[in-house]
């Protein structure tokens, strides 16, 4: 639980703090350019496993690069301290910098110094298999979701170690391939050459010699395997055991022997030389051979390679004949194979547990990530929900906004339609009064009617003529229906008279010319004349309609 609260710390810190890496390959944060320099560095002198005089040097410029103002060594220089003691197999120092290092190392604004230091942690800590694996997958995971290729590899290759160890080669060999693949595009030759080396092994492990040998063949030939003549020896003498190459194997002992190891691959190349050598009948040789490296023996040595020296011995003894020394080291075989069996008995016992917490964590990881996928899915199901609320409100909203605008358009056209029908009355008015007086006029000229009796009657015909206040009345009735049309066109174009403000409220209200020169008492002629003069005040062009200019305006 407390490696999974770590892990989700540090996703979100780097999800909140974007700094700049010091290259595209190693994502530390930025400090100043010689300390960034010295951190890339320090990175490829571990990938190239320098001295230790190297990367102790390049640590102590780090130091001077990075002296904080309380003169003391900062979070990166005791993580690259107590990384080279781990290298060197001092886990107890080691253990003791990199406490000190989180101590110092502040998360939230450098959460990939952070993570570093942790995965470090987790790897030299003293923790079972299957608690390793649960970390190591975690920050697998976070690095892949910071986009973070090579810290995804060094992941994946330490899963494999852990899977392969355990037994299961078919999920190491998977973690190998998935580094090996990531090296290979990022253009870290090193780590590809090693994991190559790793798959070549689990492939003639799993009977696949086929692809084991194509590359143990292409790493015999790499210039930049043989410049790591280390590395190189290893694939000299995986090349003997798998593919029967005693050049390879010759080659190794040679290698071994001019760099004067005396470590646990010097003695197995060693014995595979005195088994060669048996081979060949150069008995006394490997005699000589085996001997002296079974005298380089201490107690806490490999048990395997122990019971392979003596049954070795053993069998050159037989060869010479010499059955009783013979005997004597099949005894000591058969007690080291006796004690390999316990401990290969409890590894495997261990393993089995091992391979079931790994299986049990896993479960709980894909149980987490699924429950996770689940409140993942009801948050989207919320927002949708939500969505789907708000745009039903705003559907809501615009439909009675539309049905408030279609009424309002519907009363607009009713008072319209009243304002015509007023307009139309009034002319009609008038054509039946305008009828009367020239039927007086006629009476008078029959005689019919007196001149005096002919004025009263035409006064009082006239008074009821359509005339300003009939005017009056209609405009009131037109300023109820659109209240700025004649603010605006008096403020746009105060230019035009009353008799155009006239002319326009009538073509407004949808009348027609021959409608309006009958309102008016002018000729249709006069009409047209009069429009083309609101035309010229209003400043329309001659494609223009001067009907839909006026319909936009109080629109």
């Amino acid at each position: 639980m407390k490696q999974l609260i770590t892990f989700f710390i540090i996703l979100f810190l780097s999800g909140c703090n974007r700094n700049e890496p010091v290259s595209d390959l190693f994502r530390w944060d930025k400090q100043n350019a010689q300390a960034d320099s010295l951190t890339v560095a320090l990175e490829w002198a571990f990938i190239e496993r320098d001295s230790y005089a190297c990367i102790s040097g390049l640590i102590a410029r780090l130091d001077s690069a990075t002296k904080s103002k309380y003169n003391r060594e900062s979070a990166d220089v005791l993580f690259w301290k107590a990384r080279l003691q781990n290298r060197e197999h001092h886990t107890a120092e080691a253990k003791k910098l990199l406490s000190e290092a989180l101590a110092r190392c502040d998360s939230s604004s450098r959460p990939y110094a952070f993570s570093r230091m942790k995965y470090l942690n987790s790897i030299i800590s003293r923790i079972s298999k299957g608690r390793l694996h649960y970390a190591l997958k975690e920050y697998e995971q976070f690095y892949r979701s910071t986009d973070d290729p090579f810290m995804t590899a060094t992941a994946s290759v330490d899963l494999g170690h852990i899977m392969r160890e355990v037994g299961d080669r078919k999920r190491g060999l998977a973690y190998y391939l998935y580094a090996d693949s990531l090296y290979e595009a990022l253009g870290v030759d090193t780590y590809h050459l090693k994991t190559s080396l790793n798959n070549a092994s689990i492939f003639a492990e799993a009977g696949d010699s086929a692809r084991s040998r194509s590359l143990l063949r292409n790493l015999i030939d790499n210039p930049k395997a043989k410049a790591d003549r280390d590395f190189y020896i290893n694939v000299l003498i995986d090349n003997w055991k798998i593919c029967g190459d005693t050049t390879a194997l010759i080659s190794a002992w040679l290698l071994t022997n001019e760099r004067g190891l005396n470590l646990i691959d010097s003695h197995t190349t060693a014995l595979e030389m005195c088994s060669y050598l048996l081979g060949k009948g150069k008995i006394s040789e490997a005699e000589k051979l085996c001997l002296e490296t079974i005298k380089k023996f201490t107690p806490n040595y490999p048990l395997t390679i122990k019971a392979q020296a003596y049954k070795l011995l053993a069998d050159i003894y037989e060869s010479k004949g010499e059955t009783a020394r013979a005997l004597t080291n099949c005894k000591i075989h058969s007690k080291l194979q006796d004690s390999l069996l316990k401990v290969h008995s409890a590894i495997e016992i261990g393993n089995i547990e091992s391979r079931g917490e790994i299986a049990r964590s896993e479960a709980e990881m894909e149980s987490r990530h699924q429950i996770e996928r689940l409140w993942t899915w009801i948050f989207v199901m919320a927002l949708l929900m939500g969505a789907l609320l708000v745009a039903f409100i705003l559907m809501r909203k615009v439909q009675a906004s539309r049905l408030s605008i279609a009424r309002y358009h519907l009363d607009l056209e009713k008072e319209r339609r009243s304002l015509v029908s007023s307009a139309l009355v009034m002319e009609e008015k008038d054509n039946v009064l305008k009828s009367v007086l020239s039927d007086i006029h006629k009476m008078e000229s029959e005689g019919k009617l007196k001149p005096e009796e002919t004025r009263h009657l035409e006064q009082n015909v006239k008074m009821h003529l359509s005339g300003r206040q009939d005017w009056d009345h209609f405009r009131e009735l037109f300023d109820n229906v659109h209240p700025m049309f004649h603010k605006r066109l008096k403020a746009d174009y105060p230019e035009l008279t009353e008799g155009d403000l006239r002319l326009a409220t009538y073509i407004k209200v949808g009348m027609q010319g021959k409608q309006i020169a009958r309102m008016l008492m002018l000729q249709p002629d006069t009409i047209r004349k009069n429009r083309q003069k609101l035309r010229r005040h209003l400043r329309l062009e001659s494609e223009e309609s001067l009907e839909d200019f006026l319909r936009t305006i109080d629109s």
